[in-house]
């Protein structure tokens, strides 16, 4: 595609389609986490950290980010985050019980 035609990055600047398709095939599942005050931002990245891929934020007020290079917004409790990531092995993260479905 032309760069004039071309919109802003989704999910970072390396990330392909084929990037997401290995996730898929590897067994990945969306998966949607809410945050609060003790499982938090700094939680969340440590827990899924290099497992895939986040996609979506959706902040407590109801707005939707798709992260990319543009996404700077640093979720706190109330935030919804969306990712595409392998399934951890049963108790393999530290903290696992804490992570709030987005749910409840």
């Amino acid at each position: 595609i032309a760069s004039h035609i071309q919109g802003r990055p989704m999910f970072g600047e390396t990330v392909s389609h084929a990037d997401l398709l290995e996730l898929l095939e590897a067994g990945a599942k969306i998966s949607a986490t809410r945050l609060t005050d003790t499982f938090d931002w700094d939680a969340y990245q440590q827990r899924f950290a290099g497992g895939g891929q986040l996609l979506f934020a959706i902040s407590p007020a109801g707005r939707l980010y798709v992260t990319g290079p543009a996404f700077d917004a640093r979720p706190a409790a109330g935030w919804v985050l969306i990712g595409l990531y392998r399934p951890q092995p049963q108790g393999a993260a530290a903290g696992e019980d804490a992570a709030a479905p987005a749910g409840t």
